[in-house]
């Protein structure tokens, strides 16, 4: 007789739950998407680095920030501690090459230190340069060597007083060539002292403003290396432990987002230059970048679109506060503890920059820079309202959307695809990856990629020991923060 079964106390066999795969076609697609945008982005910044500049062309407002930089940190220092009018001129000739308004520079700085009759000479030969390789000059640059010109000849006539030069002339000047121009107009001996120790007191701050840096840079260096032994410390004594986890499989679907958000924040790019050719006002095109920052995270519907409840999705990748003051505080340790190895890092960017510039086709007249950022340009020409949206969009909106998408999307992803690998190597990997791909989309070039990589990967690694986005992004608030902060001063 065979057994009875009670019907309510049988349950049927479950069947396991098929796990999520990580290489499907949509795995694929998204990786093509992704590679495919990083590299164009990469390789399109690289050969402009490395192609020969126009023979004709206009140096950039960043390019004339930093001259005159050097040039008031050198005219401050003399008057902080005299040096001889020689030595003063050997530093300024770093400037008697390259395109032709720094050349008319360097010719202004030697008419501040060995008066006008040198000066012309230096203009003359500037001229002959030119002549000699067949550059033709611009518009613009014609009608500052004209102005300097008569400037000069003024001047090595005994007539010190610039404001019977045209005002037009004057405001063109300055507006070329910045605080080089201005001292121009006021040289030794002026009638209009005033304005002259209005000048001088430029340099003045701005000697004082890098020695306040170097100090600052010291003690922060001071206090990476306390940063570095207590962290490895905690690390060693077995009180650092990871708090982002693994548990859940989302195969793909992390992946497509991050390869929708990086299509549509390209196409959001190229809708900004189309809009500037339209759009004349240039605060509206200004307020537009931190605006196509935030509306690039509309993406992270997707995941719930695709089943994901929008709570996991929050908690999958990260953005959710934990304890603030913790989180921040954290954050400002680790910062400091990256310092050492960004440093190393920056050599080997110097390094590179010198390898590139080796490499570029170059002509006489060509600027010898690589490696910039788009926010100098904004810094040089920009104005306080400029400023302020620089500093929105470098030190809020970019640590916020980039964190999201790279530490957060894709970092999710690579720790789930490699989740049955070793611990490390699966936390290696995914840090060095999403960093990579960070770096090579940024617009630096190679020149950027050791530096932009090791910052990142510092991220990366915040992210899986916090769980919550919020101290990586307090990271690369900080980091941009303190470089935005020191261009403004500088540059101000």
């Amino acid at each position: 007789m065979s057994e009875h079964i009670n019907p309510t106390e049988y349950h049927a066999p479950l069947a396991e739950e098929p796990k999520p795969s990580y290489f499907s076609v949509a795995t694929c697609i998204s990786w093509l998407v992704i590679l495919g945008i990083t590299l164009f982005l990469f390789c399109n910044v690289l050969i402009s680095q490395i192609m020969p500049a126009p023979r004709e062309q206009e140096i950039s407002g960043a390019e004339i920030m930093n001259i005159n930089m050097i040039g008031r940190m050198l005219i401050g220092q003399s008057q902080m501690a005299p040096a001889t009018d020689d030595s003063l001129a050997n530093q300024f000739n770093q400037f008697n090459l390259g395109p032709i308004e720094q050349r008319y520079c360097y010719a202004l700085f030697v008419n501040e230190l060995e008066g006008p009759e040198i000066a012309i000479e230096k203009i003359e030969q500037t001229d002959k340069a030119a002549a000699d390789f067949g550059y033709e000059l611009t518009p613009d640059q014609i009608r500052l060597q004209e102005i300097i010109c008569h400037l000069l000849d003024q001047y090595q006539a005994g007539n010190l007083d610039s404001s019977l030069i045209p005002k037009d002339d004057r405001d063109f000047l300055t507006s070329k060539l910045g605080w080089c121009g201005s001292l121009a107009l006021v040289p030794s001996g002026t009638p209009n002292q005033s304005e002259r120790q209005k000048v001088i007191n430029q340099a003045t701050s701005t000697f004082w403003m890098m020695v306040g840096i170097f100090f600052f840079a010291v003690g922060l260096l001071l206090s990476a290396l306390v940063s570095v032994a207590t962290l490895l410390y905690l690390l060693l004594s077995g009180n650092i432990q990871t708090k982002m986890r693994t548990s859940r499989q989302r195969g793909s679907i992390y992946l497509e987002t991050f390869a929708i958000w990086i299509s549509l924040f390209i196409i959001l790019q190229l809708g900004i230059g189309f809009a500037g050719s339209v759009i004349t006002d240039p605060m509206i095109l200004q307020i537009l970048m931190p605006t196509v920052f935030f509306a690039s995270l509309f993406v992270l519907i997707w995941p719930a679109l695709r089943g994901i409840p929008f709570r996991e999705v929050r908690e999958d990748l990260g953005l959710t506060l934990g304890n603030p003051l913790k989180e921040i505080t954290v954050a400002l340790v680790s910062y400091t503890a990256l310092i050492p190895f960004v440093l190393c890092a920056g050599v080997v960017s110097v390094v590179l920059g010198i390898l590139l510039s080796s490499l570029q086709e170059t002509n006489e007249f060509s600027s010898t820079t690589a490696g910039g950022h788009p926010i100098q340009e904004e810094i040089a020409s920009g104005d306080p309202t400029t400023w302020l949206i620089v500093f929105l969009t470098a030190c809020v909106a970019a640590p916020v959307v980039e964190e999201t998408m790279f530490r957060g999307v894709l970092f999710r992803h690579l720790r789930d695809a490699t989740v049955g690998w070793r611990r490390y190597q699966s936390i290696g990997f995914a840090a060095l990856f999403n960093s990579l791909i960070f770096a090579s989309i940024h617009p630096q070039g190679l020149v950027g990629i050791p530096l932009l990589t090791t910052l990142a990967i510092g991220f990366s690694l915040m992210r899986q020991w916090r769980g919550s986005l919020l101290a990586s992004i307090v990271m690369h608030a900080i980091n941009n923060g303190l470089v935005t902060c020191t261009l403004f001063l500088l540059m101000s």
